[in-house]
């Protein structure tokens, strides 16, 4: 890691854009977001996907928008420069300002600043009668202001849309905005403030699904191969820096050591995962509180990472399809034997009995805050104990900041299991369900004609995934498999760390 900070960081003093590619996991994003932090910029992020538009990167035209604001701050001004340059017009009629202002804008006696204020002005009575306006991308905002501008899966975006950056690369570091409206074209092109930095991530072009840049941009970039993190002391580094508590310290070996005999017991080296045994970390650091006697035991907390992190999910492992349940079953058992012989606990309990308090509702070891909405008691039996069980893992799971995936065969009760622990958790519940004729829009939102409004007028609607993100509300995307890749990557960017 700090030899791919540091080549980085000497890359882009230079302003050169770099390129970083690696495997998953890897801490390519992360790298770029400790650079933009310690350096103070501010990180403009794309998550590129197969859908992803030039007008994404660079903007485009939007609906005008706060028309009534824009309007009233005209006749302010207008009235103000009435009275300084004397100039007869009707400050409370927009329509009628224009022949004054275009008269005076003839006349060859004014004053530059004058001038200025009359052009200003001008343009804004301009905007005001227009249904559309130009509004700059991520990346034109980037390079006007000097930020750092991160392009994070580029190989995924369609080749149009990339050759249409080609210019930003190069020396120059300029870009032609050949799609702004004609009554903006004083500044046709955008040349890169000195600040301006350019990174961009993608995955091996072998990977499933993946493609490789087109040789015309992948020139231009300095390419940094990121490799994955797999050696034991830069693992052991990592974690032992990681824990926020002393006592916990003592499980590094035990948990790098758990790690390593899984991927030996199952032939499957993805189970070494940075970011896994990161989640492994976080998890134990918000178990372990400060008061002592609430605290779970640091055996009870190492044994629960462990089933969180890596035994609850074995039976949706690709390189473990071939598995039968019992050999599922089988593996689980001597996975627990291991612990065990790693830091035994002898009075490991996977569940306890639910308790139900007016803060936080409470599932074995592990709660939930409650939320705002009046809790129901829904028709769902969770004393069964395979509902039980579910429940708890779900619980347990939340009580990290990362979302949650549920996979299992069609019936087995993912859906209702949900709504029932959002229901009694006192939590408004956002379903959504995906298909392959999903869209962004129908997940984000778009601009939409106003109800009853005039011709041309448009208005930002939110979709209901976004505003159950402001609402703070859970959200169940049910039969997420079926959405089509594009959407998926378009998710990356709020499922991301």
């Amino acid at each position: 890691m700090r030899r791919l900070f540091v080549l980085l960081t000497r890359a882009l003093r230079f302003n050169e854009p770099v390129l970083l590619v690696g495997e998953t996991g890897s801490g390519k994003t992360s790298v770029c977001q400790v650079f933009a932090a310690t350096t103070a910029r501010n990180l403009h992020t794309l998550n590129c996907h197969q859908n992803t538009e030039t007008t994404d990167l660079i903007g485009g035209l939007r609906p005008v928008r706060n028309r009534a604001s824009l309007e009233a701050d005209i006749l302010r001004k207008a009235a103000v420069l009435s009275s300084k340059i004397g100039l007869e017009m009707d400050t409370q009629d927009i329509s009628a300002l224009e022949i004054p202002l275009d008269s005076a804008l003839k006349s060859t006696n004014l004053s530059s600043s004058v001038r200025d204020v009359l052009d200003e002005l001008r343009r804004k009575i301009s905007k005001s009668k227009s249904i559309f306006e130009w509004h700059d991308g991520p990346l034109v905002e980037a390079m006007r202001n000097g930020d750092v501008f991160l392009l994070d899966e580029i190989s995924l975006a369609d080749d149009s849309v990339l050759e249409r950056l080609n210019s930003v690369p190069e020396p120059s570091r300029m870009l032609v905005l050949a799609e702004r409206a004609a009554d903006d074209l004083r500044h046709p092109s955008v040349i890169a403030h000195d600040s301006f930095k350019l990174v961009a991530t993608m995955n091996p072009g072998g990977d499933y699904g993946k493609k490789e840049l087109s040789p015309a941009l992948r020139n231009r970039f300095t390419e940094i191969w990121v490799p994955a993190i797999d050696d034991r002391s830069d693992l052991h580094l990592i974690v032992n820096c990681g824990w926020k508590h002393e006592v916990l310290r003592q499980y590094t070996t035990a948990v790098l050591d758990f790690v390593e005999w899984l991927c030996r017991e199952t032939g499957d080296l993805s189970f070494l995962n940075l970011q896994d045994v990161l989640a492994w970390v976080s998890f134990s650091n918000v178990m372990y509180g400060e008061d002592p006697s609430q605290n779970m035991s640091a055996q009870d907390i190492f044994h629960h990472a462990a089933h969180m992190n890596y035994l609850d999910g074995l039976g949706s492992v690709p390189s473990l399809s071939s598995y039968t349940a019992t050999s599922i079953e089988r593996l689980k058992l001597t996975a627990v034997n291991q612990l065990n012989e790693l830091a035994p606990c002898p009075n490991f309990e996977p569940f306890i009995p639910n308790f139900n308090s007016s803060v936080s509702y409470q599932l074995g070891s592990f709660s939930i805050p409650r939320g705002s909405h009046p809790t129901t008691h829904p028709s769902f039996n969770f004393q069964a104990p395979t509902t039980q069980t579910n429940a708890m893992r779900v619980v347990r799971a939340c009580q990290l900041a990362k979302p949650i995936l549920l996979e299992g065969s069609p019936g087995v009760g993912k859906t209702s299991l949900i709504t029932a622990l959002a229901k009694v958790s006192g939590h408004e519940l956002c379903r959504i369900n995906l298909s392959d004729q999903t869209d962004l829009i129908d997940l984000f939102g778009s601009d939409l004609p106003v109800d009853n409004g005039k011709a041309g007028e448009f208005a930002w609607k939110d979709g209901e995934f976004l505003r159950a993100l402001q609402e703070g509300r859970w959200v169940l995307l049910d039969e997420m498999n079926l959405a089509p890749q594009a959407v998926l990557g378009g998710l990356n960017a709020v499922l991301d760390h």
